[in-house]
């Protein structure tokens, strides 16, 4: 009786056609992320020079720089697996985790800073801790990003 993992159960399933599809879908949902994040934050990032919005600090400087670095990995990661080049996929999904761990410090202390300065507006009756909800986001973006980060190096 043969032992059969996970994955060689999904090569085995998986036909030559399906895998395409596959790289495919993926390669194209990670570029169109890319053109989200920037589309999103082109007015207040990206294009800032252009727009007139207020200064940033460091810090949101800093997070937005990282945070767009992960994003082109990202799209660069998907494009590998397309191109069949596992191997150097793997290698940079190594090297990502000091990227990774960045990530999870500048999320956690950009979100506490934006809280502490209440980067969600006043307060109002229905909201009457301010900036401690908008902590929800962050951290629960955190606490997803390192699982998620987790799981795929496993």
């Amino acid at each position: 009786m043969s032992t059969a993992t996970p994955a060689r159960l999904r090569t085995e399933i998986m036909t030559p056609d399906i895998r395409s599809r596959d790289r495919k879908f993926f390669t194209s949902y990670a570029y169109l992320a890319v053109a989200a994040v920037f589309l999103g934050f082109a007015r207040t990032y990206y294009l800032r020079s252009y727009t007139g919005a207020p200064p940033l600090s460091t810090l949101v400087h800093l997070h937005a720089i990282v945070f767009s670095v992960w994003m082109v990995l990202f799209a660069v990661q998907t494009s590998l697996v397309a191109a069949k080049r596992v191997a150097l996929h793997r290698s940079l999904g190594i090297g990502s985790i000091v990227l990774a761990v960045a990530i999870l410090a500048l999320g956690l202390i950009t979100g506490v800073v934006g809280a502490r300065d209440g980067w969600t507006g006043p307060q109002t009756p229905r909201d009457p801790i301010g900036g401690l909800s908008f902590l929800t986001v962050p951290i629960g973006d955190m606490v997803l990003f390192a699982a998620f980060f987790s799981m795929a190096l496993y």
